[in-house]
């Protein structure tokens, strides 16, 4: 059988998430606008991966695929505005979080990260849960490129999933208009809630072992 043939019998686990979200704001004829794209692997048993160490083309299955449009907040919008208008020094500072099925109800322009909770229940000030750290044991930072064109992008952060649980989407925090910075931890409630948003194709699981990829690209 060939190297190809080889690869395709392998079962491999992959989930590959795309998220657009493009929630737009007019103020002063600006919008504001963003895309996520995430994807959830499990680690393969170690005959695949003596194979993938010779063999880089491997390819790999989509098993899913999704859009959705984000929340930007009224809290980050001030933030932003605050930092880029009337600032005199600034030092970026972002932390990119995952919100978990329970609890939820909605997501509000009305949200903040004071409101933030990890509670696996119960009723969240914001509509949502942010995943527990025994599902993922910290928040993640994206390092952002160059703007062009009117976007920026992150690099992926990779979260690594410590149990099975639901995942509903995601959210992007940053420092606040007095100029405190997020934190990694997760639950912690410092700095201002950017953005947040849900996959409309449905939640998503995760488990122990996996690593979850997220990256994020804003546009205005």
């Amino acid at each position: 059988m060939s190297a190809r043939g080889n690869a395709e019998a392998i079962r491999t686990h992959a989930v590959q998430w795309a998220l657009y979200a493009a929630a737009r704001d007019q103020r002063e004829g600006v919008d504001v606008s963003g895309l996520y794209s995430a994807h959830f692997w499990l680690p393969a048993p170690p005959e695949i991966e003596r194979i993938r160490a010779r063999l880089d083309d491997i390819p790999r299955e989509l098993v899913w695929e999704d859009r959705f449009r984000n929340t930007v907040v009224t809290e980050g919008k001030n933030a932003i505005l605050t930092h880029f208008l009337k600032g005199s020094t600034y030092t970026a500072s972002q932390v990119l979080g995952l919100i978990e099925d329970t609890g939820y109800t909605a997501i509000s322009a009305t949200n903040t990260a004071a409101n933030i909770t990890a509670a696996a229940g119960g009723s969240p000030a914001n509509g949502w849960n942010e995943a527990q750290s025994s599902t993922c044991a910290a928040r993640q930072t994206p390092s952002f490129g160059t703007a062009s064109s009117g976007s920026l992008a992150a690099s992926a952060t990779s979260h690594s999933t410590l149990a099975t649980d639901t995942i509903k989407g995601a959210f992007l925090l940053c420092r606040s208009t007095g100029g405190t910075a997020p934190s990694t931890t997760v639950g912690n409630t410092s700095g201002a809630l950017y953005s947040a948003g849900t996959f409309s194709g449905g939640d998503q699981a995760v488990s122990n072992g996996g690593t979850l990829q997220v990256t994020y690209t804003a546009s205005a």
